[in-house]
Formats: C-alpha cells, structure tokens, sequence
C-alpha cells in the first residue's frame, strides 16, 4: 500500500476494476486510507490486508479469502519493497535478508500460489538497480535482480 501500490490501484480503477485487495506489511497511514476512500467512492470494492508477503502461508490465507469471496482473481501486482542502506561490507547476512523477503520470498509465494490460476496479468516491480546496480544498495540490487529472472 505504499505509492507504486496506490498508483497501480488507482489506474486499475480508472481501466474499469471494481474489486481489489490491497495488501501490506503495516496498515494504511491516513493519507493512503483517504485515497482508498475515493477509490470506493468511484464504487470499487476495496478489501485491505495487513500481510507480509514473504510469510506463505499468510499470504495462503489471503488467497482463500478471496477463492471464498466468489470473484475472480484477474491478477497479481507486486509492488513490495524494503530498503536497508549500507556499504558491502557492513551488509551482513540478516541485512540481505531483510531486504530480499518483500522481493524474493514475496514474489515466490505469490508465483506458487497462483500458478495453477488463469491469470490475466502477473506483474513484479523492479528496478532499474537491478541493471546498473546503486552504491551502497547490493541487498536491493540482488532482490530487484531475481525479479528478472
């Protein structure tokens, strides 16, 4: 639910979506909860979800919710993201970590979970560190990198 998210929701909306499921690993602040007001005032159904989506089956959950719910899951948008700054050599393993769960692990599970769906779109947000590479970002590279894969 952070702004790539909220973009992505609101572009959906204006092509014609009419239900979403937004999922983040904190609630919405007050400026997200007013724009996801607007978003169904224009008469979508927006269900929100605090999740990280590196926990599978968390994430497994949300998708049984929406298999209960009787609509149709069109697509996936992965937007996650996470960043700990530092120097190669004060990134320690925990610190890569950290950072590639949102990515990695997020993207993995929502492949997995997905993959026997007929989806209309899957979409992984990555970033253009994942080809020139950013100092002091290597954990972020490598987790935008696997996106590419």
């Amino acid at each position: 639910m952070g702004g790539l998210g909220i973009l992505v929701a609101r572009s959906l909306v204006e092509q014609g979506a009419r239900h979403l499921v937004l999922l983040g690993r904190n609630a919405p602040n007050s400026q997200v909860q007013t724009q996801i007001q607007e978003l169904e005032a224009s008469g979508t159904r927006v269900t929100v979800a605090q999740v990280d989506v590196s926990q599978r089956q968390d994430l497994a959950n949300i998708f049984t919710e929406i298999e209960k719910s009787g609509v149709k899951l069109a697509g996936v948008f992965h937007a996650a993201g996470l960043l700990d700054d530092g120097g190669l050599l004060q990134l320690n393993w925990q610190r890569f970590e950290k950072v590639m769960a949102a990515k990695v692990m997020g993207a993995w599970n929502l492949h997995t979970l997905t993959q026997n769906q007929l989806l209309d779109f899957f979409v992984l947000f990555s970033s253009a560190t994942a080809l020139f590479g950013s100092p002091g970002q290597a954990n972020h590279v490598a987790a935008n990198s696997f996106l590419m894969l």
